[in-house]
């Protein structure tokens, strides 16, 4: 099938990715502590930030956008991509299968919200409301699998304290792609009414070939 939007496609990424980045800054007092390691998250707030709205955003644009059977599949290869940078630069006591998993969950999960949730006409003014509060679970639910795979004891409160952290996170998100997709469908229109479709050729009408025969 026939892509029906343009370049403005990358708002579906930029817009909830900036929006996301400077929300943190804000709620975490300055680019400095947004960007400094924290111990007990084995990252910064940056990397979480950024990895997990990249990934949320490309998972929209091949979910409701950009559709193609390999959609899907290109996520999860830029997923392994992102593991493997993240595996390069960070280092630390954290490995590749320690980063990739929680992505892949972070993805299945996100696809499933996306679809059924965010872009289910049905749920269209409750969407950004109901999927905040769902990724957030899912993003809680992505680090207690990274605790898991590191065996690492989770702290009294680990479920209220994460789910209130990320929720901060997945309402940057999801109000980011809200805009993103309100951007993306009035461009899509404008354009639609300036350049609209050709208009196929009324069909000729039985009989018209008999009429010119006889007159002839």
């Amino acid at each position: 099938m026939k892509n029906q939007y343009g370049a403005e496609l990358i708002i579906v990424i930029l817009l909830p990715v900036i929006i996301s980045m400077v929300g943190g800054m804000f709620i975490t007092g300055g680019f400095g502590q947004f960007s400094a390691f924290n111990p007990d998250m084995f990252f910064s707030w940056l990397h979480v930030y950024l990895v997990a709205s990249l990934l949320v955003t490309m998972m929209a644009l091949v979910t409701n956008y950009w559709k193609t059977k390999y959609g899907v599949y290109a996520v999860q290869v830029l997923t392994i991509l992102f593991a493997l940078v993240a595996d390069l630069t960070l280092g630390r006591d954290v490995g590749l299968i320690h980063y990739l998993v929680p992505m892949f969950v972070l993805n299945g999960f996100s696809w499933l919200l996306l679809r059924y949730v965010f872009f289910n006409t049905y749920l269209l003014r409750f969407r950004t409301l109901v999927m905040g509060l769902s990724l957030a679970l899912v993003l809680t639910i992505s680090y207690r699998v990274l605790y898991l795979l590191l065996g690492k004891a989770v702290e009294t409160g680990f479920w209220l304290s994460y789910y209130t952290l990320f929720l901060y996170l997945s309402i940057f998100i999801c109000f980011g792609l809200s805009f993103a997709d309100l951007l993306v469908i009035k461009i899509y229109i404008k354009r639609l009414k300036q350049n609209p479709p050709d208009e196929e050729p009324e069909p000729e009408e039985p009989g018209d070939d008999e009429d010119l025969d006889a007159q002839r």
